[in-house]
């Protein structure tokens, strides 16, 4: 009974540093991948459109200076959605080897510890 309840301990114990190991192989690539970045790009992608249609909703004449700097700024914002447009199929690649190999880790742990417990039961069953 004491040796069962130690291979289940040892069984969670597994299990659970496994899912460690996941979590903190994809906070990892996450931050490799640069993906944090891209979610800075898009926020500051809105603020920049939130500025210009403050400024758009005011008076209907402006000068030619306050045209060209909206302008500027459309031009701006417009680069960056195109890189960002770019960057979310390289995200979606990323997501699916992301998962694809969290799958592979799970079938490869799950897989080891079934071999654990066969061995595990050869040893403890009387002979």
């Amino acid at each position: 009974m004491l040796i069962q309840n130690k291979i289940k301990t040892l069984k969670f114990l597994r299990y659970f540093m496994v899912i460690l190991f996941i979590i903190f192989a994809n906070i990892i690539l996450v931050r490799i991948s640069g993906f944090d970045k891209n979610q800075s790009k898009k926020i500051e992608l809105l603020t920049e459109q939130n500025k210009i249609y403050k400024k758009l909703s005011k008076p209907k004449y402006l000068k030619t200076k306050e045209i060209e700097e909206y302008n500027k700024i459309l031009n701006i914002t417009q680069d960056q959605y195109n890189e960002i447009k770019d960057d979310k199929i390289e995200q979606n690649l990323y997501w699916w080897i992301l998962v694809i190999t969290s799958i592979i880790i799970w079938k490869l742990n799950g897989a080891i510890l079934k071999k654990i417990d066969k061995t595990n039961l050869k040893e403890t069953s009387p002979k």
